[in-house]
Order: C-alpha cells, then sequence, then structure tokens
C-alpha cells in the first residue's frame, strides 16, 4: 500500500498559490460537511474547488470567506484547517490497526484528525522512518481540484444505487476463468518475486522487474509502452488490447510494481507482487481474446512514494480526454487472511461515485465461477493506493485487499507488511489459492464489461504458393479450426523487400487462386484465420514466395504526395510536390494523377482528379482561392499498362499572399490549424480550452523535464505585443514556466517580461532557471497575461512557452491558449485565377448513358475550354477513368468524328484541353459512356445481300 513521497532534498508538495494575482485574501484549506453523497457534486456546481471527498467531509482550497458563504448557502458547516495553504504543504495519513496517532511523531503536524483519515502539515517526507514506516500509510495532498464524477455506463445505473441485476454469464468469459487456476496463478506471482531481489521504486531492481514485465506483454503480442513520470524511478509498463467496436471506451486493470523496504531484500510477496500478478496473469489470459472495448494492463511505479506512477497516468488520461469506464486496483490480494471470516474473503473499497462497482462485484462473485467471497464497502477514506488518483479525476475505480488495514472499519492487518518477510511463504499455505480467486474476480469483471468477441484463432500452417498459369498464383494451407474462413494478403517484392500489402480474396476453403497477379513480379503471400463474428483475425502465416508468367500489371510502389507549398504571392498557388516511385515493377514509364477535395479523408476518383498524367514530380494548382484549405492525393500510374497506384497519403495546404504586417493568432487549433510544434510533455489536448476545446496542455508532467511548445520563425514588426490565456497547476516554487524567444533560431532563448503571477526561490529545475518570478503554484482558472516584445522588434523570432520541473513532485500541469502577436508579419490575401492551365469546360454529345449509338460516323462534341492550343479525345472500353488506349490530337475544334466501333458494346470516353502547361479534362475529369447500336445486317435482308436468302414454297 502507499505511504508518501519523498524529496532527496527539502520536499514541498504542491501547494495552491492565489487563484489571482495580486489577491487580497490568501487561499486557505477548510473542512466542510458532508452530510450525503450528494455534496461533493453540489459544491462542485457552486464553484467551491473541492480537493478530496471523505467519509464525512470534503476538504476544500479558495478563499475562506467565499468558500464559507457558499458551503452556508448550502447549509453545510466549514471549517478553515489552514488560513494561508499556500505557505504550507499537507498529506493524508491512516493508521493501521495498533497504531497510534503518537506514531506520527516527526512526520507532519497533526491538523485534524477524523474517522480513518489524518490531515498532516508539513510531512516529514525526507524522513526514512517517515517513509518505511511499518506502522501508518500516507499520501501527498495534492491541492488540485478533483473533477466531476463520471456517470456510471448506462447497463449499470441501476448498480448505482445497490441494486444488482442477474448477469447472464458469457460463455468466453467462463472459458477463460478455466484457465486460471491456482498453479497459474502461483506460477506468475512467483516469476515476479524471483524476477529482482529489491523492487523499491528508485532501484535497478525495480527497473529489471519493469523490464520483466514489459516482455510479459510483449510475449501476449499487447504492444508494451514504458511510460516514464518520476525522475530516478522506474517507469510504468502498459499494455493494451485495442477494442474492435467501442474503442474509445477503456477498462484498466492495474497495480504497483514497486515495494519496501528501502534497504537490503524486498520480495515484496503480497504487497504488492500479489497486484501486478494480477495485472499480468489476465493480460496472458485475455491477451487470445478480442473485446469490444480496450483493455489496458497497466503496472505503475512509484506508488510507495506518492502514487506518482497512478497519478501521472490518470491525470495526463484526463486532459487528453480518454473515457475510462471502471479501474480495477489489486493491492495486497495474496494473503489468506488471519482466519476472520472464514473462509476469508475479498475487502473491495469504492468512494461514492464507483458504488455500481462495488455491486457489480457482489453480483460478479455470485453468478460467476469465481469460487471468493466479496465484502464491498463504501469507504471514500482510502486514499492510499493507486485508485485515488482516479477518484480524484472523476473515474470509477475499486481498491481490493485482504484486510483493509482498519480503514472504515474493515479489521485485518498483514504482519508482514514492509518489512523482507513479506514472502510468498509468508502468505499462508493458502496464499495462492486465495489469490487465485481474487484474480478470477477481476477477471469476469473486466472481462464481462469489456464484452469478449471471440477468441483470437489460430495462425495458418502449412502455406504454400505455386504458379498456376499466365497471372494465377495457387495459394493452399492447412486448417486452423473449424468454422474458419481466411484472408489472403500478397505484397510485390516478395518477403524480404514487400511492397504495399493487398488483400486478394476470402475464402472458407483451404486454397484460393490469385487470379490478379502480375506476370514476371515476386510476390510475398501471407494467410490470416478469421473467426464466424469477422472481429477476431489472427496473424500473419509465415511469408511464402511465387512468381508466374502472363501480362506486368502491378501498379507502381509509390509513397504518395510529400508536400504542399504555399508560394506566398499575389496570385494564389500552391505546388504539390512528391518523389518518383520506390519501384515500378513492370518497368514503364511513370506519370501522376492529382486529387484534390475541400475535405480531409476523400476518396481519390475521378470526380476530383484535377491534373492526369503528370510527368513531372510537382504540379502548380491555380485554381485556388486564399484563406481556403485543400487536401491532395498523388498517385503514380505505369503508362505501359495504365496500372495508378492506390495509396491514400494526403497532404494539405491553404494559399496566401505575401507577408504583410497584422496580428498573429494561434488557438490551437480550433479555428485554424495549430501553429506552435509541442515536445513531450507538451501536446494539442482536445478539450480543456479557453474559447474552444483545444489548448496546449502538458498534462501531469514527468519530473525534471524541460520542455517547450514553440513557433515557427516569424518576422516583428515596430511596437508587437503579445497576449495569451493560461492556467496553471505546476509545484510551487519548485516546478516553472516561462515565455522565451529566440533571436537564432532557437539556440539560445531570452526571457519574455510576462506579468507573471508567482515566485519561486529555487534555481534547480531542469532547465536550470534562476530565481524570480514565474508560472508557478496553482489557478485552476484562466486568466490573460502579456506582455512587450519591443526589445524584439523589427527581427525574426522565434517564441515559446518552457514547462521546468524539477527531480521530484509534479503538478496536473500548465495550459496556454488564445495567443495574439500583434505587428508581426502574417499573411496577406491573393488573388485567383492565374491559372496557365485550360478553365474548365463540358462535354455535348453524345449523352453520358446514350444507346444506340452509330458505330461509324459518329460525332463526339464539347464546349470551348479557354487558354487552349487544342483538344484531345480518348475512346475505350474500359470504365475506370483512365484512357486505356491513346489520347489523340484533334486540333483547336470542338468535336470529332469516330468509326470503326463494335456492335452492342459499351465505350467510355473523354476529351481534354491542352497547352504548353498542361492539360484539363472535360467536366471536372468525369468520363461518359454510350453503347452502340446493334447488329442488325446479319440476315442479309436490310442489307439486300440476297446470297443469304432462301424461299420455301408452300
Amino acid at each position: 500500500m502507499s505511504r508518501f513521497a519523498s524529496r532527496a532534498v527539502l520536499c514541498s508538495i504542491l501547494v495552491l498559490t492565489a487563484v489571482a494575482a495580486g489577491a487580497a485574501e490568501p487561499q486557505a484549506l477548510l473542512r466542510i460537511d458532508r452530510p450525503d453523497d450528494a455534496t461533493r457534486e453540489l459544491l462542485h456546481h457552486a464553484g467551491v474547488a473541492v480537493i478530496a471527498e471523505l467519509e464525512h467531509a470534503v476538504l476544500a482550497v479558495g478563499t475562506a470567506s467565499e468558500i464559507e458563504a457558499k458551503a452556508g448557502n448550502l447549509g453545510l458547516g466549514a471549517i478553515v484547517l489552514d488560513a494561508s495553504a499556500e505557505a504550507s504543504s499537507f498529506a493524508l495519513a491512516g493508521l493501521r490497526e495498533g497504531a497510534v496517532v503518537a506514531d506520527l511523531a516527526g512526520c507532519g503536524e497533526v491538523l485534524w484528525q477524523e474517522d480513518s483519515w489524518i490531515l498532516l502539515r508539513n510531512p516529514g517526507f525526507e524522513q526514512p522512518a517517515c517513509l518505511g514506516s511499518t506502522r501508518f500509510m500516507m499520501t501527498p495532498l495534492r491541492l488540485e481540484p478533483v473533477r466531476a464524477a463520471q456517470a456510471p455506463p448506462k447497463a449499470y445505473s441501476s448498480f448505482a444505487e445497490g441494486q444488482g441485476e442477474l448477469l447472464d454469464p458469457d460463455p468466453l468469459v467462463v472459458d477463460m476463468l478455466t484457465e486460471l487456476d491456482t498453479a497459474f496463478a502461483l506460477a506468475h506471482w512467483q516469476g515476479l518475486v524471483n524476477a529482482a531481489s529489491t523492487r523499491y521504486s528508485t532501484s535497478t531492481g525495480c527497473q529489471t522487474a519493469a523490464t520483466y514485465v514489459y516482455n510479459l506483454f510483449d510475449s501476449y503480442g499487447l504492444n508494451p509502452e514504458y511510460q516514464y513520470h518520476t525522475g530516478g524511478h522506474a517507469p510504468n509498463v502498459i499494455g493494451t488490447i485495442p477494442g474492435r467496436v467501442t474503442p474509445e471506451q477503456v477498462y484498466i486493470l492495474i497495480g504497483h510494481l514497486d515495494d519496501m523496504p528501502s534497504s537490503g531484500s524486498a520480495p515484496g510477496a503480497d504487497d504488492n507482487a500479489s497486484g501486478t500478478v494480477m495485472v499480468t496473469a489476465l493480460a496472458e489470459l485475455m491477451s487470445v481474446y478480442d473485446f469490444a472495448s480496450t483493455v489496458k494492463f497497466i503496472a505503475v511505479t512509484g506508488e510507495e512514494f506518492g502514487l506518482y506512477g497512478s497519478e501521472y497516468y490518470a491525470g495526463s488520461a484526463a486532459a487528453a480526454g480518454e473515457d475510462i469506464q471502471a479501474v480495477f486496483n489489486a493491492d495486497m490480494i495474496g494473503w489468506q487472511g488471519n482466519g476472520s471470516p472464514n473462509p476469508e474473503n475479498l475487502d473491495v473499497n469504492y468512494n461514492t461515485a464507483s458504488a455500481w462497482m462495488g455491486t457489480l462485484l457482489n453480483q460478479v462473485a455470485a453468478d460467476y465461477p469465481v469460487g471468493l467471497a466479496v465484502n464491498a464497502f463504501v469507504c471514500n477514506d482510502m486514499a492510499y493506493s493507486d485508485h485515488w488518483p482516479f477518484w480524484q479525476q472523476g473515474y470509477s475505480a475499486v481498491c481490493a485487499i485482504t484486510d483493509n488495514e482498519g480503514f472504515c472499519g474493515q479489521s485485518g492487518s498483514y504482519p508482514y507488511y514492509h518489512t523482507s518477510n513479506d514472502t510468498i511463504a509468508n502468505c499462508g499455505g493458502g496464499g495462492p489459492a486465495f489469490l487465485a480467486a481474487s484474480m478470477r474476480l477481476f477477471l469476469a469483471a473486466a472481462g464481462h464489461l469489456a464484452d469478449p468477441l471471440c477468441a483470437r484463432t489460430a495462425v495458418p500452417t502449412g502455406v504454400t504458393a505455386q504458379p498456376a498459369g499466365n497471372n494465377h498464383i495457387d495459394l493452399a494451407w492447412a486448417s486452423a479450426g473449424a468454422g474458419l474462413s481466411y484472408e489472403v494478403h500478397r505484397t510485390p517484392g516478395g518477403c524480404v523487400d514487400p511492397g504495399p500489402d493487398t488483400l486478394v480474396g476470402e475464402t472458407t476453403n483451404l486454397y484460393l487462386t490469385d487470379a490478379t497477379a502480375s506476370g514476371g513480379v515476386l510476390y510475398g503471400y501471407t494467410v490470416r484465420s478469421k473467426d464466424p463474428s469477422g472481429y477476431c483475425l489472427s496473424e500473419p502465416s509465415t511469408c511464402v514466395e511465387a512468381q508466374t508468367t502472363g501480362s506486368c500489371t502491378e501498379p507502381p510502389y509509390f509513397a504518395g504526395v510529400e508536400a504542399v507549398i504555399n508560394a506566398a504571392d499575389a496570385t494564389c498557388l500552391l505546388t504539390v510536390d512528391w518523389s518518383l516511385p520506390i519501384d515500378v515493377y513492370c518497368g514503364g514509364a511513370v506519370a501522376y494523377n492529382v486529387y484534390r477535395s475541400l475535405t480531409p479523408g476523400f476518396v481519390p476518383g475521378p470526380s476530383n482528379r484535377v491534373a492526369s498524367l503528370v510527368a513531372a514530380t510537382s504540379w502548380d494548382d491555380f485554381d485556388v482561392f486564399y484563406g481556403e484549405r485543400y487536401y491532395y492525393v498523388v498517385r503514380a500510374v505505369d503508362l505501359g499498362n495504365g496500372a495508378e497506384d492506390h495509396n491514400t497519403v494526403e497532404l494539405s495546404g491553404a494559399p496566401t499572399g505575401p507577408p504583410d504586417i497584422g496580428t498573429w493568432i494561434d488557438d490551437a487549433g480550433d479555428t485554424d490549424p495549430a501553429q506552435l510544434t509541442p515536445t513531450s510533455p507538451w501536446t494539442v489536448a482536445t478539450t480543456g480550452g479557453h474559447n474552444g476545446p483545444k489548448v496546449y496542455a502538458t498534462g501531469s508532467y514527468p519530473d525534471n523535464v524541460c520542455a517547450g511548445v514553440t513557433s515557427a520563425m516569424m518576422h516583428l514588426g515596430t511596437g508587437p505585443q503579445l497576449s495569451f490565456w493560461s492556467k496553471y497547476s505546476l509545484e510551487t516554487g519548485w516546478d516553472k514556466g516561462e515565455v522565451q524567444v529566440s533571436t537564432n533560431g532557437g539556440t539560445t532563448w531570452a526571457r519574455v517580461p510576462v506579468n507573471y503571477p508567482a515566485s519561486s526561490g529555487y534555481d534547480n529545475d531542469a532547465c536550470g532557471l534562476p530565481t524570480g518570478t514565474y508560472f508557478t503554484g496553482t489557478n485552476n482558472n484562466y486568466a490573460q497575461y502579456s506582455a512587450s516584445l519591443a526589445t524584439w522588434a523589427n527581427q525574426d523570432i522565434r517564441i515559446r512557452w518552457v514547462l521546468s520541473s524539477d527531480t521530484s513532485v509534479g503538478g496536473s500541469g500548465w495550459w496556454v491558449d488564445d495567443i495574439a502577436i500583434t505587428n508581426v508579419e502574417v499573411p496577406s490575401s491573393c488573388e485567383s485565377g492565374g491559372s496557365p492551365y485550360p478553365g474548365p469546360f463540358g462535354k455535348a454529345a453524345p449523352g453520358s448513358g446514350a444507346t444506340g449509338v452509330p458505330t461509324d460516323g459518329l460525332t463526339l462534341s464539347w464546349n470551348a475550354s479557354t487558354n487552349v492550343s487544342g483538344y484531345e479525345v480518348c475512346v475505350d472500353t474500359v470504365d475506370n477513368g483512365l484512357c486505356d488506349t491513346t489520347w489523340e490530337s484533334i486540333g483547336d475544334v470542338m468535336s470529332t468524328v469516330v468509326s470503326g466501333l463494335d456492335e452492342l458494346t459499351s465505350y467510355s470516353w473523354q476529351v481534354r484541353a491542352v497547352n504548353g502547361n498542361g492539360s484539363t479534362e472535360a467536366d471536372g475529369g468525369v468520363w461518359w459512356w454510350f453503347i452502340t447500336t446493334p447488329y442488325l445486317f446479319g440476315d442479309g435482308f436490310e442489307s439486300g445481300d440476297t446470297a443469304a436468302w432462301s424461299v420455301t414454297l408452300p
């Protein structure tokens, strides 16, 4: 279980500064009565900054008189616990069974005691005896508002009132449960405990254990990632099963990897290898299934120091708008208990907002073959494990523990807590079986909620590929199981140097013929098995190669558009650039088709093709308008076979005129694309902005980071002024935010004299910023800040907002939005209509869809284009929007006569206007079609060919 944060030097856990610079009354910390479950939300709507919800009280920060008045309006009593919160730091503490308040001596001033919690002022985080105590638990009290609680999933709204409903056990979840026996649980438990002699969060052993978990996740195919959060600590480890139907909905299984004591052997079997192996064991079992929703498996670190890892994840998730539906936290679930009750049950803590999860777990234990008694209860005071940061961010979460250490009236206490005797053996002979049953509870609950769709299918084996005549290759493979279908994929270039992947076909047979293979091209083939639902698809089989004869039809291997460049000229112009193809498998000359749309993600086709068969590797688009954003796709065509590649790479640009003096504006992408480049932990967050949803934000940031969000080069005029809106929650005095300017492209930076809201007396942050005024402390309300940039007038500059943190303790971040800089060069407007290409025009006759068209003497006609030197016509029998025969030059005329067509045949036709700069197809590139007249003269009657006649006499 968690204890609290430490700092190698003087530590100051996040304290709150005045909400606005120059506030007359200091920020206070208050206790407010909590008579019922609605109190927190009532205070939230009244504008009170609640920082913790406990059993019979909430803690809040703000101007004391204002909070007292708002609480009084709701009929709630309020007591000032600290009249000047910015001068102190705070922690919540909980005594374990048998401990007394005197055990906290030297670990902070006891400011308040109530129910299961004690409020400490200026906790002694630097004291090893406090950090490693076996008598009590502590967690820093972050003076940051708790987010409004999320509603439970709609299907479980009645569960929030304690009204469980009979669950229909999912047979796939039941299948998973049958795999989770005591031996399986014990193997995972022993593997982690034996991975390192200690998992103390800042030790090399914890990093070794993190690597061990990472490798497990990797072996399960969970695309693991490390999440670094606090300098000197091992990282969090995250594995993910992406959802197939509602991937935005996330369910989390979490346990902390780090342990105690700080020196010597620290097996941490119960605290908390037991919780972490719940995560790894369930990851193994669930990894062979696909789910409707996303499931994440997280092993966090820094829990024993103050919930560092889980706080970082929860804060980052909230800032990014992650839709976390439920969090299952396991902490000390390996001890079989002290014999009371008998059989032992699992204590499950939930807060008011997570009550539906407590009801659900009781129902899961009743309806699924779990084999475990559940004791679920509300315990808002339980602030000492990795569920707490999720509660603070408004997410639903539970914390399970064998015995609740005396909190919320639940007895039982693990005797080997935070000692080197925390071993598997000391968890009792029944420990592994109890752990397995606890794992089954979490597996059944998380699996049921995430909705398994199917078990992932086996990888096909025995794949063969053989040439089978011109343009045909036969594929075969062994069965991967009953009732499966199979996808066959191919890549030109073979298995070693593969080109684009193409789905050849899908079949329920154990064979398939690729009838579209290009002659002379080496292909690599893989096969995947798919279950009847269509959701579960195996990994690809081993790649096999084959090559056949016949015509070469493979399109070029082309990377697509590489740049869209604004000319910034008086005439609106965008230049579209690309490189030569990576490979031209059939060896023909290559040209390029350019497609354009006003809508991102468009599907390229004849209706949006704006240039055909361009010979160069760039194309100028003059048919554009100032400020409009255009999206482009470029595809390569092998002129030898007419085959066009299928890439979907899309880039955009907006034409503007030459630079002029004006106001540079950036609202992080709400109205126009975001213009600053973020460096992690900075991102363009999609929620939480000032006037719109988007905002530049760090989220909960790591320790020891020096990172900014930075502009491109801009030229300032005379008397430039900067303004922007910001809010922030940075460790007071230690972590800082500053605005800086560079005149040499970013080699060196100078401070911008913004009206910074607070002071820092420390200089040991990652950027090495000196003492002075900065963004530091907390102001959760947006305020506008400004500065003169006259020092850099008439110069080229880059500007950035840089965050600098120290080596311990963070905050929930810095937000910057709605930036404006006056008297800076900004693009002016441009004039449209300067295109050097022929103007748009249309075809006239025969109309598209015409039938009975003559085979000889057919007149094709069209309207006039502008800026032309002539016209070219193409007629072919392939309806693909391309000329599959040849373009024939007609001259500067508006019609031509076509003869020699086949009877009763469908033809496509197009005309294009040309000049020395290029061509323009009629009707925006849309081809027309017609059908010729049927064959009428086969019997010679109408033609007068009497040789074919015969006479029959009566």
